[in-house]
């Protein structure tokens, strides 16, 4: 009992800082959507700022168990450029297919019929709103790969000695 409550507060702990850093950024992200869109309804303020929460909640828990996955660190003995793009190339495909998937769900669950359902994504893909979203999502995960790989290679100590001294 006392190693499986250990085990828990140690992955606690080292999902903390993700879950921090995509709750701003999604938060972020969120209200940039709402400048562009210059949507003013109240209702779905609320809502999207829980929305990008829970996300960030997620993103920091599957980030963590993504990260335990032996094929997510191909290059640990080369230069961090090799991991750092190979996770961001991981991580850029797959938020790619995830808001396009979220998108179609979204569609069928609206249930347009004024479009298919591939009109529906191909018109999304052409939205520019859809790739500015996506060029910040994309950037806070470079931002946050970065910093982890560092942090892997110097050990969490050492980080925040020369970050807090």
């Amino acid at each position: 009992m006392q190693s499986s409550w250990q085990r828990l507060k140690v992955e606690m702990i080292n999902v903390i800082p993700a879950i921090i850093f995509f709750l701003i950024s999604f938060n972020l992200i969120n209200l940039t959507e709402r400048l562009i869109i210059r949507t003013d309804e109240i209702n779905g303020i609320f809502l999207s700022y829980w929305s990008a929460t829970i996300a960030a909640l997620v993103v920091g828990k599957i980030i963590i168990i993504v990260n335990s996955f032996s094929f997510i660190n191909l290059f640990p003995e080369k230069p961090l450029i090799y991991n750092i793009s190979w996770k961001f190339l991981v991580y850029g495909v797959l938020t790619f297919l995830f808001r396009v998937v979220e998108s179609g769900v979204h569609f069928v669950i609206d249930d347009k019929h004024t479009m298919t359902l591939a009109a529906f994504v191909m018109d999304k893909l052409t939205s520019p709103l859809f790739w500015a979203i996506q060029m910040w999502i994309l950037m806070t995960f470079i931002l946050y790969i970065i910093a982890s790989e560092f942090c892997r290679v110097l050990g969490g100590k050492k980080v925040r000695e020369m970050v807090l001294g």
